[in-house]
């Protein structure tokens, strides 16, 4: 596991690809019409896009939002944090620091824990 991540992110029981611990290290902060922390992440190792229909193209960004009110990203103060993960459908989310809900997938439900071992 990478020693440099922010935290780890896996989606067991929920999300099959991403059952399996991603460290991952913080982008930046986007938002939509409603929220303004939800947390673009780099993940690794990244998710098979084939599934997706993407080919050999593998997703290593993804868009995190807190799944219980009250709760923000920025800063993450309780683990284990309990998430939504989203998908970018429009890459332009990574230019404009903004989407709305068709340039976004949301593909599970995850948790983030501080350390690679809290996420095994």
């Amino acid at each position: 596991m990478d020693e440099t991540a922010d935290f780890y992110l896996t989606t067991a029981g929920e999300f099959e690809p991403l059952r399996e611990p991603r460290a991952c290290t913080t982008v930046g902060r986007v938002r939509d019409s409603r929220r303004d922390d939800y947390m673009l992440v780099e993940i690794d190792p990244p998710l098979p896009g084939q599934q997706f229909g993407l080919g050999e193209k593998d997703i290593s960004l993804l868009i995190l939002s807190t799944r219980h009110v009250g709760h923000t990203l920025f800063p993450i103060a309780e683990w284990p944090c309990y998430i939504y993960v989203a998908r970018i459908l429009d890459e332009a989310v990574l230019t404009s620091g903004s989407f709305s809900a068709n340039q976004v997938d949301l593909i599970a439900k995850g948790t983030l824990y501080r350390s690679a071992e809290d996420a095994m």
